[in-house]
Order: structure tokens, then sequence, then C-alpha cells
């Protein structure tokens, strides 16, 4: 069933460990596994994934990473449940994480192939930075930055 929702109806939080099993879920449904669960548990005991909720249901959720590229702050996962798509609550999360983030620049990747985060990190004002081959054959992995205004 699809739900009717406007953007500002979805309520970002930091998850925490009672949130684990409704955002592996959603990212099971998106990728057909579980194999990021362990990623997930980690990244929210570290205080370091945030969660969008409509009228208290797990909709999407960002992790975010201070590790990846040292001294930077890396959008490492983004996943918005299939449901809630095309309703502005992407845009929400990355701006929370945006304001999240105690440097001048932020960075986050996708494959070549999705256009529809491709078009999304353009839209905020998110420029290329690089691409990394080999993680998915023939799909290059492409490097976006946001210089901010902190």
């Amino acid at each position: 069933m699809r739900h009717q929702v406007r953007s500002n109806a979805a309520v970002v939080e930091r998850a925490t460990p009672k949130d684990i099993e409704s955002i592996c879920r959603i990212d099971a449904l998106v990728t057909g596994n579980r194999l990021r669960s362990d990623f997930i548990a980690e990244a929210v005991s570290r205080g370091d994934c945030l969660i969008a909720r409509i009228d208290g249901a797990t909709a999407a959720f960002v992790v975010l990473d201070r590790r990846f590229i040292v001294e930077n702050f890396f959008i490492s996962l983004l996943i918005v449940h299939p449901d809630f798509r095309r309703k502005g609550i992407a845009k929400k999360l990355i701006g929370r994480a945006e304001k999240e983030c105690p440097l001048a620049k932020i960075f986050t990747s996708t494959n070549q192939s999705n256009s529809i985060m491709k078009s999304l990190l353009q839209s905020l004002g998110y420029d290329k930075s690089g691409e990394i081959e080999n993680l998915d054959e023939g799909d290059p992995e492409i490097i976006f930055f946001k210089r901010l205004d902190n």
C-alpha cells in the first residue's frame, strides 16, 4: 500500500538500539539480504545513524561515517523504504546529516547507474569529486562532495 506523505510529515532523529530491527528490515527489503545488519547496529551504537519516521513507522535512514575518509564526514548509506520514495524524505535526511557535520565539507557516493541518487545529490549542490572502479564490476562508484557553510 502506497502511503500519502509530505516530507514535512517525516520526523528525523538519531536512531536508538530499539530501531535497529526496523532499519535492518528496510535495508533487507531494498537489498534482498541482511549482510549489513552488523554495520547498521554498530552505526546506531556510535550515534551515527539518523532515522526518518512517519506516523511512528520507520520510513528511511542514513548512516554517517567519520572514519571512511579520515578527518572528513561521509554519508555512507541512505535507504528509503520503497513506499516512502519520491516524497522528499531523502532530502530531509541529507539536510540533517549536513547539519550534523562539524566540518566544511561532506562526502557521499553512489553507483554510476543510480541516476535517481545522482540527480538528488546534484539538486542539493553536491559536485562530483571522483570515482572508484571495481567495487561493483562495470558500475563505478561516483564520489560526491559539498562545501558547507557551517
